[in-house]
């Protein structure tokens, strides 16, 4: 359902008002009326694009380009880039809980230089910003630099690049990890032990429902990000690989989608808030169902082609919702 629109309700209202003089004044009034209205509606449509772009980009940063990549099987490059001073602090697996004692000793050593970042795409990761800016009326100034962060606590693992896709849309904390396809005429042990080898890589695991998809970690957890591109992309090229790609962690985002059916807050049974004093959320949960792909309308589930057989004591045969598509 589309919200209410003031700049055209007010040009309605006037061109209502109106109707009956057609002198040249008033129509040229009624002429810039109908323009401010639709003024206003793109106003409001542009609106609606930035909060939707901007829920979908995440963290704001200005976004470097340091080369990284890897390339699809049939070439194409698929590129990220960093966002400018944003870094995830991960800790070491027996002190995952003392991201508050960290973030307290970056505040005491550089004060508001470094920033925790709330409302990033990361779920419960330590995120921080630093400003480089120069200081007012400071002296002298330096660089705040990832390392210098992590020789502050000793419970740190590492400091790790915020990534995001050439589009912006995501918060992306790149993993030593890389997901491999070896080709149909491979020998699986034997190829496994020449990427451990060569690249210095460990098998995490096969993948499930797969015949010859493996997970595989970086044997240096630590590594240089623009290091595992390329090793990622030497890996892709391995005669015996159908495929290689880098592993992101990243907080899914939740997108509800709204269905256009005005009479939606009255259908409990797909989506109850509560309605007319009913237990809240005893329903299907269908919303959850048509959030599945539905995302800028790529791979929506529209259940084209579904026959559904309705077994009720009787049907609305011409119910707006049936009436094109039953028989």
């Amino acid at each position: 359902m589309g919200r209410v629109n003031y700049g055209m309700v007010m040009a309605a209202y006037w061109l209502a008002r109106m109707k009956m003089n057609k002198s040249p004044n008033r129509l040229v009034l009624l002429s810039l009326l109908a323009v401010f209205g639709m003024c206003v509606t793109a106003l409001s449509v542009a609106s609606d694009k930035i909060k939707i772009e901007g829920q979908r980009k995440g963290i704001s940063a200005a976004l470097i380009d340091q080369g990284d990549y890897y390339n699809l099987p049939n070439g194409q490059a698929i590129r990220f880039f960093r966002k400018k001073d944003i870094y995830v602090v991960t800790k070491k697996a027996t002190n995952a809980n003392r991201g508050i004692a960290t973030m307290q000793r970056y505040k005491a050593q550089f004060g508001d230089r470094v920033e925790i970042v709330t409302g990033h795409q990361l779920g419960g990761l330590d995120v921080v910003r630093i400003n480089n800016q120069p200081l007012a009326n400071a002296k002298r100034s330096f660089n705040i630099t990832p390392h210098m962060l992590k020789s502050l606590d000793s419970s740190t693992q590492s400091i790790m690049p915020v990534f995001t896709t050439e589009h912006g849309q995501a918060d992306l904390l790149l993993l030593p990890k890389v997901t491999i396809e070896l080709n149909s005429t491979a020998n699986d042990a034997s190829a496994l032990a020449k990427l451990s080898q060569k690249y210095g890589l460990s098998l995490v695991r096969k993948l499930k429902l797969s015949a010859n998809v493996y997970s595989m970690a970086f044997n240096n957890s630590r590594i240089d990000p623009s290091r595992q591109f390329s090793k990622v992309r030497q890996i892709g090229r391995e005669s015996f690989v159908e495929w290689a790609e880098p592993q992101f962690y990243v907080k899914p985002i939740k997108q509800e989608f709204t269905p256009n059916d005005s009479l939606i807050g009255q259908q409990w049974n797909l989506i109850d808030p509560g309605f007319r004093g009913s237990r809240c959320d005893t329903d299907c949960d269908a919303n959850n169902a048509w959030d599945i792909g539905n995302v800028d309308g790529v791979g929506a589930v529209t259940g084209s082609g579904m026959v559904i057989a309705v077994v009720d004591d009787g049907v609305e045969l011409d119910h707006p919702d049936l009436i094109d598509n039953i028989w």
